[in-house]
């Protein structure tokens, strides 16, 4: 099993302090919302974003978006080998059902966030989607980790993902890996602090959708999920 934790994910309602803002206004008139109900979106909020602390990595949800397409839509998630959870910058958990099926066009995703942030769960019976306030990343962490924790930083040792995973495997059939879901910078706190270890990709910035791609196909490899589903030849 592999646990995949999106940490520190830039996915957030507008801030108070520029609900106000004309630019943020006028979006959320557009839709016909109020603007304290909309989610932060730099798309759509560049300006307002200039007057919020670390504006210039904040309003990312097609992070989340993108990622989780990616990790529901894998062969792992179909094989009952992955598990995905949302740590938000302010310390929300989304817990995911693995049988949710996002939709693919951006706009509605962004609706679902809106409505999930003010319900707390999607749907509200049988809800495939929770979001709940007060979890830190630690107590993420320490709640959904199975088998080892490793981090992915561009500071952290460099490794050849196939290589590395298929030792991890070797070692344990469960893992717990945390991606840092913000476009650019560090994680607030060091991961050494939550890791077992924390390694990199050659040591470049990347998206949190690269590494992604990077981790899901070889721990697919080292789980023998295609392998599974062959009959022997006759």
């Amino acid at each position: 099993m592999l646990t995949l934790i999106l940490a520190e994910a830039e996915l957030e309602l507008i801030p108070e302090n520029i609900v106000m803002h004309p630019q943020v206004q006028r979006a959320a008139a557009a839709k016909d919302k109020r603007a304290s109900r909309t989610i932060l979106d730099s798309s759509m909020h560049h300006e307002a974003l200039r007057q919020v602390p670390e504006g210039e990595r904040r309003g990312r949800p097609d992070l989340v978006h993108f990622s989780l397409l990616l990790g529901l839509d894998s062969a792992l998630n179909q094989a009952d080998e992955l598990r995905i959870v949302v740590h938000t910058r302010n310390d929300q958990r989304i817990a995911i059902n693995p049988d949710t099926r996002l939709m693919r066009h951006y706009p509605r995703f962004i609706g679902l966030m809106e409505k999930l942030f003010y319900d707390g769960a999607s749907p509200k019976d049988n809800p495939l989607l929770i979001l709940e306030d007060g979890w830190t990343l630690p107590r993420i962490i320490e709640h959904h980790k199975a088998g080892p924790v490793v981090t992915l930083s561009e500071k952290g040792t460099p490794v050849e993902p196939g290589e590395y995973l298929a030792k991890r495997h070797a070692q344990s059939p469960d893992l717990t890996v945390v991606l840092g879901a913000f476009p650019h910078g560090d994680f607030h706190s060091p991961p050494e602090t939550w890791s077992a270890e924390v390694v990199g990709l050659g040591g470049t910035a990347l998206s949190v959708w690269t590494v992604e791609l990077a981790i899901l196909p070889h721990w697919q490899l080292a789980c023998g999920v295609f392998t599974r589903y062959l009959s022997p030849f006759p």
